[in-house]
């Protein structure tokens, strides 16, 4: 494509003509900004000041960005005659939201030279795959910045307590000094009775890892720590919220705030009037670290719509940096990184998706195994209809509510 947009006074382009007694101009677009063209939209979006802005598609639009987006161009292409009210349009609110600008060729001849914000790095898999897993054996640890372990579950045909295997379960987490975790989640059905408890606890401890201890609000009364009292800054308490009352708040309260200084709240809802009600109780009792996080019952979808869903309004108002767009690209943030291993021993790195291995799978394997055959690490938003939207690489990349309500996404943008 020719670096030349011609612009007579007709809402054609006419790409023959050149008028040299008419000015030339360079119009260029900064390296922060991108642009997207997708059935009737085109967005431009700057990555530096978040602002962003919607053309409608037509001759002279498409014309324009299309020129831009040829990497031959290098975000610059030549304007001449700007009578043109599409033209106009175009340059005055690419100026107005700083994503470029008009250079008149009078004072700079040469033409500027912007790099486009493309994305030079993709996850080689092929290669990957070629040289089998040696290639990844000595990098697996970094790969790895999360782990959570669920401790113990209830069999359900004889009611007692399945516990995870301590020693196949500390056999991969030696790995764990040298790898970019800096916390591990800790979850189970009674997490102080877990057979090892003490034992995962000072291993920890003396490996300088930081855990976060999850922990229903009903079980609160039961939970107990050995007295390492040194090692207590290093834990985060979460307290998973169902129907709390303010006395089941009091009562976590009492027990925990002595001991530990981070203590977060994690609070599930389904209806509205949920909301209403612990959000009450949270501002009564002055707390300030919590969440609000949706469960989707089958039976509650208006709710989800309402309070989760991205409106056309929220995606306008999408804030994310160059470096996050280019990540939605290759990966998914919500899950790369990140390692789940039940009390059964099993490995999921999603855990809505098919577990990768087992705990006796060391981490190299496992790693190596989600990088070419999983779903959740490199699950992005390349399928419909994500793929058809200008707003595909600034939504956030999905998550297990998509799965678990089985749409692939959770907006309102609807393509006519």
């Amino acid at each position: 494509m020719s670096d030349k947009i011609i612009s007579p006074k007709k809402d054609t382009i006419n790409t023959s003509v050149i008028n040299l007694e008419q000015a030339r101009y360079w119009f260029i677009l900064y390296k922060d900004t991108f642009v997207w063209i997708k059935n009737k939209d085109i967005l431009v979006y700057n990555s530096k000041n978040c602002k962003s802005d919607l053309f409608k598609i037509n001759d002279i639009t498409t014309k324009v960005f299309e020129a831009f987006q040829d990497i031959h161009n290098l975000y610059c292409i030549e304007l001449i005659d700007l009578e043109n009210s599409i033209v106009q349009d175009i340059i005055s609110r690419i100026e107005r939201m700083d994503a470029g600008r008009l250079i008149c060729q009078e004072k700079e001849s040469l033409k500027p030279i912007v790099l486009p914000p493309i994305l030079n790095f993709q996850p080689n898999l092929e290669v990957i795959e070629n040289n089998e897993y040696s290639i990844i054996k000595g990098k697996a640890a970094h790969y790895l910045n999360e782990i959570t372990l669920y401790l113990n579950k209830e069999d359900k045909l004889t009611r007692q307590l399945v516990h995870l295997d301590y020693t196949k379960l500390k056999e991969n987490l030696s790995i764990l000094p040298y790898s970019s975790v800096s916390n591990v989640n800790l979850y189970a059905k009674s997490i102080t009775k877990y057979v090892y408890w003490e034992e995962i606890l000072e291993f920890f401890a003396n490996n300088n890892i930081e855990i976060s201890i999850n922990l229903r609000l009903k079980e609160i009364e039961d939970f107990h720590l050995m007295e390492n009292n040194s090692f207590f800054n290093a834990i985060t308490i979460n307290i998973e919220v169902e129907n709390g009352t303010e006395k089941d708040y009091r009562i976590a309260l009492s027990k925990l705030k002595d001991k530990f200084q981070k203590i977060n709240w994690r609070i599930f809802i389904s209806e509205e009037q949920e909301y209403r009600q612990q959000e009450e109780i949270i501002k009564l009792l002055e707390q300030e670290t919590y969440e609000f996080i949706p469960v989707f019952t089958g039976k509650n979808i208006a709710f989800f719509k309402e309070n989760v869903y991205l409106t056309n309004n929220d995606l306008k108002d999408i804030e994310i940096s160059r470096k996050d767009i280019f990540m939605n690209q290759v990966l998914n943030s919500n899950y790369f990184g990140k390692l789940t291993i039940m009390s059964n021993g099993k490995v999921y790195a999603g855990t809505q998706m098919p577990a990768i291995g087992t705990i006796n799978d060391s981490v190299q394997e496992l790693v190596y195994k989600e990088l070419t055959q999983g779903k959740s690490w490199l699950r992005i938003r390349d399928m419909e209809p994500c793929c058809d939207c200008v707003y595909q690489w600034l939504c956030p990349p999905p998550s297990d509510y998509e799965l678990i309500i089985g749409s692939p996404n959770l907006c309102d943008k609807i393509f006519t």
